[in-house]
């Protein structure tokens, strides 16, 4: 798998809290997108409630970027 394909691949789960199945998505659509439709229902799921900052930055690490700057980002209420 190339440099490019390991941020791009819909790998990471993200879980509806409406319907409760799992979507996956890629890095790079945790990172930039606040919210993300679920691939089973109509719900937009919001990705803080699942990947925080630690989370998306571990990640960002174990892609090869030490040195990644994460966007802030809002939990929903």
């Amino acid at each position: 798998m190339s440099h490019a394909d390991q941020w791009n691949s819909p790998i990471y789960a993200l879980p509806c809290p409406e319907c409760g199945k799992v979507s996956h998505k890629s890095f790079l659509q945790l990172e930039t997108e606040d919210r993300l439709p679920c691939d089973h229902c109509p719900v937009s799921i919001n990705v803080a409630d699942y990947y925080g900052s630690a989370e998306l930055y571990a990640i960002a690490v174990s892609l090869g970027s030490p040195n990644v700057i994460l966007r802030e980002r809002k939990k929903s209420k």
